[in-house]
């Protein structure tokens, strides 16, 4: 599709907090659409936004989402329920419900005024299975492939079973911790280097891996690696991070940093559908006034009827002492 001028992108832009893709591009006249987004994440109950959208010359709502729109769950043809809205979240939710790992969910949404809006089926992501989960401490001899510099490297490396679909990403990804008796106090990131002794998944840009959003606290517009499974074949795939284990904690009781000594890893293992990828593309979208002249890209939208977002995800966190 041609892209429309640009104020109307801007617009339509900072209101949908839309994803930037390369497919399914979702353009139209009418800039007064429904919006459906939703993550949908194995094992938790489901959370659906209902939102508007506006022009740059119109003026924006009190209320940038619907409080009465129907909307229902399905799986595959049958109706499992209608979401209930929460005025405290903003959306809709299903709290006597979890989603189930490989079941195939559509959302459909029904605002008055509007043709319906339904998701595409959306299929969630099988059980992470991690076969181990290794940490040992580096020497100041050993090579890291990473461009920084960590005052004690912690290794954490974690062998994953392929058991997802072809083209489906699977994620690892670790901060160090500093537990004590009452809290726990936020601590470094880690980054990944690749031990792949083929070589097969070096960190150039192609097709077998891609930079996915973190879900560990505090560090989420933080990226990860992401492995696409149309690389791995059936065999599981060790993957190794790198953290430091002496760095700046953050206590969130007292709002305080110190240097301290690491004594756990948390490890998050997730399998990522290709959708959720381009979901939170978002996150890096070029922004501000400096760069009210940049081209725009498409928007990526996979519902029918209105416009926005909905796949899913499968995750585990695991806490590792060391």
């Amino acid at each position: 599709m041609k892209i429309l001028n640009y104020l109307y992108l801007l617009g339509l832009f900072l209101i949908l907090n839309a994803c930037q893709g390369d497919k399914q591009l979702f353009l139209v006249n009418n800039t007064h659409l429904v919006i459906l987004n939703s993550l949908l994440v194995a094992h938790e109950t489901p959370l659906v936004y209902v939102g508007k959208t506006w022009s740059v010359t119109d003026n924006k709502p009190s209320k940038t989402y619907y409080e009465n729109a129907i909307v229902e769950l399905w799986e595959n043809q049958n109706l499992i329920g209608v979401l209930s809205f929460n005025q405290t979240l903003g959306q809709y939710e299903f709290p006597n419900y979890t989603i189930q790992p490989n079941k195939v969910y559509t959302l459909k949404a029904f605002v008055e005024g509007y043709e319906k809006v339904e998701s595409k089926p959306i299929r969630i992501p099988a059980d992470v299975q991690v076969k181990s989960i290794s940490t040992r401490f580096l020497s100041s001899n050993e090579p890291i492939n990473i461009n920084r510099t960590f005052r004690q490297p912690i290794s954490i490396k974690a062998t994953l079973e392929n058991n997802t679909s072809s083209g489906d990403y699977i994620v690892l990804d670790a901060e160090s911790l500093l537990i004590n008796p009452t809290d726990t106090m936020y601590g470094s990131a880690a980054y990944p280097t690749e031990i792949d002794p083929n070589n097969t998944l070096g960190f150039e840009k192609n097709p077998c891996y891609a930079e996915a959003p973190t879900l560990l606290p505090p560090f989420s517009s933080r990226y990860a690696l992401a492995y696409n499974t149309q690389c791995l074949g059936a065999s599981p795939k060790e993957i190794e991070l790198v953290a430091d284990g002496y760095t700046l904690f953050y206590d969130k009781n007292v709002k305080n940093s110190s240097f301290n000594n690491a004594n756990a890893i948390r490890v998050l293992s997730a399998i990522y559908l290709p959708d959720y990828i381009l979901f939170r593309r978002a996150d890096r979208a070029v922004e501000g006034s400096d760069n009210a002249f940049v081209p725009t890209q498409p928007t990526y939208s996979n519902v029918k009827g209105g416009i926005g977002i909905v796949t899913a995800i499968n995750r585990k966190i695991q806490i590792v002492k060391l």
